[in-house]
């Protein structure tokens, strides 16, 4: 459109892996640790499904606790489908 400019997108956008979590830090709900969004947080297809929720009670670094704004998008999967990566959530 008139009046924009064309950019990369790196620099409007700031790209964060997940993490790598340690199994022990999983927790059965919301009152021993916080929501942790995951490949089974993303459907196929695009969408979220708050089922794949799981909670996670030990530390972890601040960039990585979602803000407000943010979007997530699955860029890797587990099966052979390519059913998530690329999609949001």
């Amino acid at each position: 459109p008139e009046g924009w400019s064309v950019e990369e997108a790196k620099s409007q956008l700031d790209v964060l892996r997940g993490f790598s979590y340690k199994g022990k830090g999983l927790v059965g709900s919301l009152d021993e640790g916080v929501p942790m969004h995951n490949l089974n947080s993303v459907l196929e297809g695009g969408g979220y499904k708050y089922a794949g929720l799981k909670f996670y009670s030990e530390e972890f670094k601040e960039k990585f606790a979602i803000q407000e704004g943010d979007v997530l998008v699955a860029n890797t999967e587990q099966g052979h489908n390519h059913l998530l990566i690329g999609y949001g959530a």
